[in-house]
């Protein structure tokens, strides 16, 4: 970070390193971090980079002088978004879509994505959650503009049900 601060950017993403199982780090037995290290190094990541300018808007992403990544705020905003390529992703409405993986399937026949419809429902709890990826939280008037309702009438029991474990 001491070193990344002084390179002329205005954007640092920060994740903490998964092994994946057959990635070389798990075959040559890198083991990741051990959980409360990994919450003190992000604890004082955030620390550190406000300190230098950088304010966090995401729970991963940190700017300057609002830079924010429009790429990843269209995900956490639930904005429609492309997926192009072997393996992407993309959101249309209230669908998601997922590209052929395999990449000799994809050249072969193109993307033949796989639609995922998602009910109202599961798409207003989709909203909800990518939301919470933003320091800002959701957007209450977005939601009421996209669904035509309140997120408190439509979650009032969950909502109640976790205000009276506070």
């Amino acid at each position: 970070l001491a070193y990344a601060i002084t390179l002329p950017i205005t954007h640092i993403s920060l994740y903490a390193l998964t092994i994946e199982p057959n990635s070389r780090f798990a075959k040559e037995g890198v083991e990741a971090a051990e959980e409360n290290l990994d919450a003190d190094m992000y604890e004082y990541a955030c620390s550190f980079l406000q300190a230098h300018g950088f304010e966090q808007y995401e729970i991963s992403s940190f700017a300057k002088k609002e830079c924010y990544s429009k790429h990843n705020l269209a995900y956490w905003n639930y904005d429609d978004f492309y997926g192009i390529g072997c393996g992407a992703s993309g959101k249309s409405n209230d669908a998601r879509y997922d590209n052929i993986k395999n990449f000799i399937e994809y050249l072969e026949h193109g993307a033949s994505p796989t639609l995922i419809k998602l009910s109202q429902e599961e798409a207003k709890f989709e909203m909800i959650m990518m939301s919470l990826r933003k320091k800002e939280g959701l957007n209450l008037s977005l939601y009421q503009e996209r669904f035509g309702s309140d997120v408190y009438t439509d979650f009032k029991a969950v909502i109640d049900q976790n205000v009276q474990k506070k």
